[in-house]
């Protein structure tokens, strides 16, 4: 699965070499608490980290929706978020959950970069 979106090719372009680090060690760390036996290289290129995230989420959605849940909820995604995506067709609602969790990670890494140089 490609991505068109302009947001995540955005998203891949602003984020510098030690943020993106860092997202993916957050990743990996969350995949495992989620229940997912999945783990990203850290020398991954952000858009096919993109893709790979995308093809997970989908996998999850179709065949193992209880393991997609949790895998929200550990990354602590907002319910109301998911709930209030509107798309019918699984390529687009993919797409807008991949946009959900790496909204999300980003929270966290940002976050947990301030209170460290805080």
């Amino acid at each position: 699965m490609k991505t068109q979106n302009t947001e995540i090719k955005l998203f891949s372009k602003s984020l510098s070499a030690n943020l993106y680090q860092h997202l993916i060690v957050q990743l990996n760390k969350d995949l495992l608490l989620g229940g997912i036996n999945l783990k990203f290289d850290s020398k991954i290129a952000p858009l096919d980290l993109v893709n790979q995230l995308q093809v997970a989420i989908e996998n999850l959605v179709k065949n193992n929706y209880q393991t997609f849940n949790q895998f929200m909820y550990t990354l602590d995604v907002s319910e109301k978020k998911i709930n209030d995506i509107s798309e019918t067709e699984l390529s687009k609602l993919v797409l807008k959950l991949t946009e959900l969790v790496l909204e999300r990670l980003m929270q966290k890494v940002v976050l947990k970069q301030q209170f460290k140089n805080g």
